[in-house]
């Protein structure tokens, strides 16, 4: 028992004293404060040591652009040093490239939490701690006092799991909320596209104490907002315009089925039910060609197999302005059928690239490991203008389980593209990396009143994926 107990003191001790992997110190920038806390508290519960802040200029790999370069570190960004006894599991979660011994494997391959949560990193040498144990939330703590006050509109942040949880809230009061279409300033204060809004004139009718609900919402939603006193601004669109559209409160409705991936599906309704609050419908795949516009106005097809279950019944519940959400394999259940404009790209094997196989039985494992893609990180570039792009910007960094990939649309929102570059982390086979060498992933199409959209990477993953969650709240609840 005491060797046992001497060999965890050891190990804990070597992590202090010599941190394993490439690097001392991870830096997480500031980008998105809602994300970086949900991070901190991951750190938290593994027992992983970290502070904030700092006034120094340092260099270090940058995840993003993929090489070493200058940065300075801001007052929130979050600093890991690994001289800690948590540095052998520090340094896995948070690795830019994550080692793999062997490529023979079932599970992914690609992790790292900055890409995860969708904040921009740093994975440098120099020995960088933080200065503070806390976030400076002062600012948006300042917010919060105005909020009795009768303001033209309130101003929410929108990219964020807990923003979708606030605007259900209001909507669930019966409080409409708007959404900025474009980035706009007022009284020098920059709102970025996506910036959920409450008019006073459209809403204290139907609420006399309209700033004390608000109030009571944002308290027991932990959300932050500002306040806006006029509606000319100084960059951007005018309130009033068509620049601030209304948002509909999303009547969600997931399919299941013995067609259904049940992982797929799973992940979906716990997001929904156990992260959002909300309560979807849950409908029988052999009952999607004849759903009531009425009830549902957002239908989730997780992947799975639907080829001989969607007619003609499901284009028009589409067309009548619904909304469909094709996840992964269920984007080729609507391949060729009528409305649906989604293209498979031809992936195929060129002749002069094809060889005769000579190889031994031995390397079998080897050999099909080329068609193999257990999950490896992509970036995907943008269109950082489009309603699904809210809160994201131009990319983001999306898990590739497969080799599914799509031609960009003639007439339609290529919404997500990548190009042979796009590969950022992960294990991918040889046959799979040239098939993932450009195309669409992320897309959408109208059809009739309603829009389909084609998600060719599961935005859900083990519901882990954090900026995946934004992705898909921007998909369920945004209007475009």
């Amino acid at each position: 028992r005491m060797e046992l107990l001497e060999a965890f003191k050891t190990y804990f001790q070597q992590g202090v004293a010599n941190p394993p992997g490439n690097y001392t110190s991870y830096i997480i920038k500031a980008e998105n404060i809602s994300r970086l806390q949900k991070l901190a508290e991951l750190l938290t519960k593994n027992h992983i040591k970290f502070a904030f802040g700092g006034n120094q200029n340092a260099r270090g790999f940058n995840y993003d652009r993929q090489k070493e370069e200058s940065f300075s570190v801001g007052r929130n960004d979050l600093i890991v040093n690994l001289h800690q006894p948590a540095a052998v599991l520090a340094d896995v979660l948070l690795e830019p490239k994550t080692l793999v011994s062997d490529t023979n494997t079932y599970d992914i391959t690609a992790w790292a939490l900055p890409y995860v949560y969708g904040l921009n990193a740093y994975a440098s040498k120099e020995n960088l701690k933080g200065l503070y144990p806390s976030l400076d939330l002062s600012m948006d703590q300042d917010a919060k006092t105005n909020a009795t006050q009768l303001p033209l509109a309130w101003a929410f942040s929108w990219g964020s799991t807990e923003n979708a949880k606030l605007l259900i809230a209001l909507q669930q009061a019966n409080i409409k909320v708007r959404q900025a279409n474009a980035p706009f300033t007022i009284d020098k204060n920059d709102y970025p596209a996506g910036t959920l809004l409450v008019m006073r004139a459209e809403n204290e009718r139907l609420d006399k104490e309209l700033a004390k609900t608000i109030s009571k919402i944002a308290t027991s939603q932990d959300g932050i907002f500002k306040t806006i006193s006029t509606g000319f601004v100084d960059k951007g669109k005018d309130f009033g315009s068509d620049g601030y559209p209304l948002l509909t409160s999303a009547k969600v409705a997931i399919v299941f089925g013995d067609e259904v991936s049940s992982l797929g599906f799973g992940e979906v309704r716990f997001y929904l039910e156990h992260d959002l609050n909300l309560h979807p419908t849950i409908i029988s795949v052999q009952n999607i060609n004849s759903i009531d516009n009425a009830q549902v106005n957002t239908l989730i097809l997780p992947s799975g197999d639907y080829k001989d279950d969607i007619k003609e019944g499901l284009a028009a519940w589409v067309k009548r302005g619904g909304r469909l959400v094709l996840i992964e394999e269920a984007i080729n259940g609507v391949i060729g059928k009528k409305g649906f404009d989604i293209k498979k790209r031809d992936t195929t094997t060129k002749k002069d690239d094809q060889k005769e196989n000579f190889g031994s039985f031995a390397n079998k494992s080897k050999s099909n490991f080329d068609d193999a893609i257990p999950g490896a990180i992509y970036k995907i570039n943008l269109d950082a203008t489009h309603p699904i792009s809210y809160g994201i910007g131009n990319t983001y960094y999306g898990l590739k389980t497969d080799d599914l990939i799509y031609k960009p649309f003639v007439q339609g929102w290529n919404i997500g593209e990548i190009n042979n570059k796009s590969l950022m982390a992960g294990v991918v086979g040889k046959a799979v990396r040239k098939s993932l060498d450009a195309g669409l992933l992320i897309g959408s199409q109208d059809l009739g009143r309603g829009q389909v959209v084609y998600l060719a990477t599961d935005p859900l993953f083990r519901n882990f994926w954090e900026i995946g969650k934004t992705l898909f709240n921007n998909v369920i609840f945004c209007d475009y």
